[in-house]
């Protein structure tokens, strides 16, 4: 069973996404903030991570990208942004220059979720091990 990290900090948005994703077939793990993101992504292996970009308190989505870029760098391409904010040139551009696998604009589709999801599960191997 493929495994399934989501960062959201908006309770709904993540449940909605944890169980069309749990009915999908995958093993979900839900993080509400970043530091709970990267405790999981320390000591836990994913197949991928989405992770939305803003949120509160003092680690947000951006900070657990760059977490991964520094410790991580092999889940890199298998990470998710997730956001409905990438209007602001500063977030555009981190967005360019990422390197994550895949992009998803809120408010997305539910379809589009699960094809971007199994999408980029399938184009990289599980490579984060623990």
């Amino acid at each position: 069973m493929k495994k399934i990290l989501i960062l959201e900090d908006e309770e709904s948005v993540g449940n909605l996404e944890r169980d069309i994703l749990k009915r999908e077939g995958f093993e979900v793990t839900l993080a509400e903030i970043g530091k709970e993101a990267i405790e999981l992504l320390d000591t836990k292996s994913f197949d991928t991570v989405i992770i939305d970009l803003l949120m509160p308190g003092p680690v947000n989505g951006f900070d657990v990208i760059e977490w991964i870029k520094q410790y991580k760098k092999e889940m890199l391409n298998k990470v998710i942004i997730s956001t409905g904010n990438c209007v602001r040139p500063t977030t555009r551009e981190f967005i360019d220059k990422s390197g994550v696998g895949a992009v998803l604009i809120k408010p997305f589709r539910l379809d589009q979720l699960i094809s971007t999801v199994k999408k980029v599960v399938k184009k990289y191997k599980k490579v984060v091990k623990k």
